[in-house]
């Protein structure tokens, strides 16, 4: 999985998930096999930072993921 990209900032309204990211150690939560796939790509950047945003503040993030979901032949 090449992109080309070498320094990310992965930034999302959830706290609780960029916690689990941020933490070192295995996520027990329910959702944690996810946590641990995050982290196993997460050694494909060279730079990786996770940012908590407040959900006031991520309008147009949502917005493009509410518009996505509705593209019939679009993959995420």
């Amino acid at each position: 999985m090449e992109l080309g990209i070498a320094q990310v900032v992965l930034e999302s309204d959830s706290k609780v998930v960029m916690d689990a990211l941020a933490e070192e150690g295995v996520s027990l939560s329910s959702y944690g096999l996810l946590i641990a796939d995050a982290k196993s790509l997460s050694h494909n950047f060279f730079q990786l930072r996770y940012s908590h945003a407040k959900r006031e503040c991520n309008k147009v993030a949502h917005s493009f993921s509410r518009y996505a979901i509705t593209i019939s032949d679009f993959i995420v």
